[in-house]
């Protein structure tokens, strides 16, 4: 990932394949990135749903954060 996020910093701190499929990801949300999230998407509150589509348009970066 570049030193140019657009976002603040997120903090992927694992992740498990499960036996249906999917993928569990757990990550440690600043209140910095919470705030930028909910004004980004012209939030009131935290939307999980807008969140985990969030997540997936930018996985790639996350698991190559996770490398280093």
């Amino acid at each position: 990932m570049t030193s140019e996020k657009k976002y603040p910093p997120i903090k992927l701190l694992e992740f498990e394949f499960l036996d249906d499929g999917s993928v569990f990801f757990d990550f440690d949300i600043s209140e910095e990135f919470e705030s930028w999230f909910k004004e980004e998407h012209n939030l009131k509150r935290w939307s999980a749903k807008k969140f985990n589509s969030w997540v997936f348009e930018n996985i790639e970066d996350f698991l190559e954060e996770s490398k280093a």
